[in-house]
């Protein structure tokens, strides 16, 4: 009876261990790998290169529309994000 008991007991607990070792193996982890930048940042990269394309303020000859064009410091500023 003992045995039996002993015997039960044993491949109650291996069963246990190898049931926590497949959830553990198995389940995917939570945590999204990321491939590279998000789109976010590479939006607001385009941004900043092409705040730095339009003329700056004072420039006569360009085709761009007044309201384009860009003061120094903002230009500055897009330089620094893009930095």
């Amino acid at each position: 009876q003992q045995q039996k008991e002993e015997e039960e007991k044993r491949i109650k607990e291996h069963l246990a261990e190898s049931v926590f070792f497949e959830q553990t193996l198995c389940q995917p982890e939570n945590r999204t790998s990321s491939s590279g930048p998000s789109l976010l940042t590479v939006f607001l990269g385009v941004v900043c290169v092409a705040a730095l394309m339009l003329p700056t303020l004072g420039e006569m000859e360009s085709l761009v529309p007044l309201y384009l064009h860009l003061s120094v410091n903002q230009k500055l500023v897009a330089a620094y994000v893009l930095g």
